[in-house]
């Protein structure tokens, strides 16, 4: 099961209802299409919002249509299919931040810590395998 931090429900032009959230393990931006969801629970987890809720609990759910974003492939960014291989998770030794790579290298790319300002970490310790 994966925790995460909702924060907004749009529809797609193509009609489908996506959910867009925050995974609370990573930090990183997600959305997931409601009819391809396998179940819900609600938790008592609490979290500090880091952007503007669109979700309330009370009233009718006001669905907003999505914003255009270019189009990508729906097997990835990275064009492969996600059965190809297994998934190297890194953590920056800097600043924590989790890193999902295809290979077993520990170098990162430049990024940004969690305040937004560039991290000095260019090295991740190894987490875990995701198949």
């Amino acid at each position: 099961m994966r925790r995460i931090e909702p924060y907004s429900l749009r529809q797609t032009a193509e009609g489908f209802f996506v959910l867009h959230a925050i995974r609370s393990d990573s930090g990183e931006h997600r959305s997931y299409r409601v009819d391809r969801m396998q179940g819900a629970a609600v938790t008592s987890q609490v979290f500090n919002p880091r952007y503007a809720v669109e979700l309330i609990s009370t009233g009718a759910l006001k669905v907003m249509p999505s914003i255009a974003m270019p189009r990508m492939p729906l097997i990835g960014r990275t064009g492969r299919s996600r059965s190809q291989g297994p998934t190297y998770v890194y953590r920056c030794t800097a600043c924590g931040k989790t890193f999902n790579k295809k290979k077993m290298d520990g170098t990162l790319i430049a990024h940004k810590n969690r305040e937004g300002y560039p991290c000095y970490g260019r090295y991740g310790s190894y987490v875990r395998t995701k198949y």
